[in-house]
């Protein structure tokens, strides 16, 4: 499997990388402060919000799995920007975005979190449920209504 990591130098994104390019074809894009070749990946320095960095990967991949997206456009400007395909897209976001004090189970279509919430974490949920929201009008304009999760699967219509 051809994998495609943006970010994936620290926490988990670091062991993700170690793990998977043992049995795949792993390349990681990121900003090059911290090598990934000791882990068996091949490497892309850029800083994601470059258009310049995704118009120049033009392989195929059956998987992107996302550790840095946090802002309304990240994920916009790779589906747009990167001419080879994309199998799936998975956006590693966090449970912050379903509406809080609701109690007991929260499902996936729970609704998000629409209030402003103060300080570095409340920026930190608010771009989170913007990216949600990105990646789901994604899947609604490719035909994948129904994958509206932390992982989507996204046809590739380029």
């Amino acid at each position: 499997m051809r994998i495609l990591v943006i970010g994936g130098s620290y926490f988990f994104g670091r062991v993700f990388v170690m793990l998977a390019a043992k049995e795949h074809d792993v390349t990681v894009v990121n900003r090059g402060t911290c090598s990934v070749a000791e882990l068996g990946a091949k490497q892309i320095k850029g800083d994601r919000k470059e258009e310049g960095v995704w118009k120049s990967i033009e392989d195929d991949y059956d998987c992107v799995v996302d550790f840095c997206a946090y802002e309304k456009g990240d994920i916009a400007r790779v589906l747009e920007n990167m001419p080879g395909s994309i199998g799936q897209y998975v956006f590693i976001s966090t449970v912050d975005v379903y509406e809080r004090g609701k109690g007991g189970l929260i499902e996936e279509d729970a609704p998000f979190e629409t209030r402003i919430l103060p300080g570095e974490a409340g920026g930190y949920i608010a771009g989170k449920v913007a990216l949600e929201q990105e990646i789901g009008e994604a899947c609604m304009k490719r035909g994948e209504k129904d994958n509206m999760s932390a992982v989507y699967v996204l046809a590739n219509d380029k």
